[in-house]
């Protein structure tokens, strides 16, 4: 048997022999504590433990599996995100650092716009269900979940053409403890009701782009949740020419964009009757999400 510490060594250097593997300190880390329980930081602690034979050979699996480009949330079946844990596998796509920025404007603005204008802003309010929010291509349901998380009075429906999201987003529902109304719906094609908020993070990478991608996103992640026709703005274009009758006076609409988007979805929203309020930039200063309100 070996230890901890020989096992760390073990694995950063086979995850060395990968160039894509940029950061293999962390990743051969993450391998170790994902398969023996342990926080990451906590690994330093117990250096001279000894590890089983069973342990030791998923490590050993998981290292060739990574080296093999297979990312590390499909190796475990999950990730961290926003301080919550997430079941995914290759039928949803890896939720990811771009996303946070949509929840954290949309949560902003139900928050001071939404609560604040019904009088709901104080703690006691957040018990009340009151503002109604459609998720549309919810994936993982990261979206839904972390909202959800945010402002528990939320009535949040979420839709997505996959049954096999649909059943992975109620799984991740279930394990986070809240509860939200998921189900299978090509867009608005089985909604029925009307909505406050309307968010989505929908395919929008465009064939061109498609193939300039990382081998193991293209090899591994869902082409249908990321390439999207028409130069990658198709269903944007398509929520946008639908929105207007699931959309309640003085609702929002929320999109995580590509950096090179905001320009054509401006004017998609124009032209379907709408106008671009605010539009945030990520951490590199590229636009990301933008949010639509009827003109």
């Amino acid at each position: 048997m070996n230890t901890v510490a020989q096992l760390l060594s073990f694995a950063t250097k086979e995850l060395k022999t990968d160039k894509r593997i940029n950061n293999v300190e962390f990743e051969a880390s993450y391998i170790l504590s994902e398969v023996l329980k342990v926080p990451r930081l906590q690994l330093a602690l117990i250096r001279e433990k000894l590890v089983n034979k069973k342990e030791q050979e998923k490590i050993e699996n998981a290292i060739l599996e990574r080296v093999g480009g297979k990312p590390l949330q499909y190796i475990f079946s999950e990730t961290e995100f926003l301080g919550l844990v997430f079941k995914v596998s290759q039928k949803v796509l890896i939720p990811r650092i771009d996303t946070e920025f949509l929840i954290d404007r949309v949560a902003t603005d139900i928050k001071e716009i939404f609560l604040s204008a019904e009088g709901y802003l104080d703690r006691s309010g957040f018990d009340r269900p009151n503002i109604k929010v459609l998720d549309i291509g919810t994936g993982s349901g990261v979206i839904a979940i972390c909202l959800k998380s945010l402002i528990p009075c939320l009535d949040i429906d979420a839709v997505d053409i996959s049954q096999a999201a649909i059943k992975i987003a109620k799984q991740n529902a279930a394990n986070n403890e809240v509860l939200i109304n998921f189900f299978v719906s090509d867009l608005f094609v089985k909604v029925s009701d009307s909505y406050d908020v309307i968010v989505s993070n929908p395919p929008y990478i465009s064939a061109e782009e498609y193939l300039q991608l990382p081998d193991e996103i293209i090899q591994y992640e869902p082409e249908s949740a990321l390439r999207a026709d028409e130069q990658g703005a198709y269903f944007y274009r398509r929520i946008l020419d639908e929105a207007s009758s699931y959309l309640k006076p003085n609702g929002k609409i929320y999109f995580e964009i590509g950096s090179k988007q905001a320009l054509k979805v401006k004017r998609l929203s124009e032209k379907a009757g709408y106008r671009i309020t605010n539009i945030d930039k990520d951490y590199a200063d590229l636009d990301r999400v933008i949010t639509i309100e009827k003109a």
